[in-house]
């Protein structure tokens, strides 16, 4: 642990260049049911309202996970969980953050976590809905458009901001917001998440890990209370 902790120091003075007071931590998990998963819950749960900030490769135990931990995480934790992709830049927070939106309340449910973001570190709302083009509601973009329009709306009012959005089709939804991100240079995606086992495990289906894997940006992922499992470990598989 003081090794780690040394090295942890060390790599903190490396990147020193920010005006924040950090304290390295260092937990063992010694495995069976304290696990990494289970150290990090128990951490949060102690300090109300925090956030998980962490990297992740985008991809599991299978196409539609973002990372064993990761995965785990968004079971057991209600608050937010940023991760940080392998194609993600640093962002200051001064260019626009995407949130995305399916038509379902499920998705609706990260705006007021954006709309908090927003207010707190700047950057402007914009909201993205992508439809498969084959999908049973791609039929009338007027109604796509009116439901955008007033969730742009209701978002306006939550963050205090002038909030634009945008209406895709494309058959790949999750290359679709990554591509929308780097072309409008995004601070980060948001978007709701199930955080259960089984597939599809997000808003989006799986394409959840694309947005972690190839997103220019890092990714903010929320589960709604209302989705919270009866006991988020230990963990089944299906």
């Amino acid at each position: 642990m003081q090794d780690t902790e040394r090295s942890l120091r060390a790599r903190l003075r490396d990147v020193d260049s920010f005006d924040v007071n950090v304290v390295p931590v260092v937990r063992i998990a010694t495995g069976s049911d304290d696990t990494v998963t289970a150290v990090i819950c128990a951490l949060v749960t102690r300090q109300p309202g925090a956030t998980v900030v962490m990297a992740s490769q985008g991809r599991g135990r299978s196409a539609a996970v973002v990372g064993s931990v990761a995965e785990d995480l968004l079971r057991c934790l209600e608050g937010p969980v940023v991760l940080v992709g392998p194609r993600s830049g640093v962002p200051d927070f001064s260019n626009p953050m995407i949130v995305t939106v399916d038509g379902s309340d499920f998705s609706q449910a990260a705006l007021p976590i954006a709309a908090s973001w927003s207010n707190q570190f700047g950057p402007q709302p914009t909201l993205l809905r992508v439809i498969e083009p084959d999908a049973s509601h791609a039929t009338d973009d007027t109604e796509n458009e009116q439901y955008l329009a007033s969730m742009s709306g209701l978002l306006s009012t939550l963050s205090k901001h002038k909030v634009s959005y945008t209406l895709q089709h494309h058959r790949d939804v999750g290359g679709a917001v990554c591509a929308h991100a780097e072309n409008i240079d995004a601070s980060l995606i948001v978007a709701s998440t199930h955080g259960h086992t089984g597939i599809p495990r997000f808003v989006l289906g799986s394409t959840a890990a694309a947005f972690v894997h190839d997103a220019p940006c890092p990714v903010l992922l929320v589960r709604p209370a209302h989705t919270a499992p009866t006991a988020a470990l230990p963990r089944t598989r299906r």
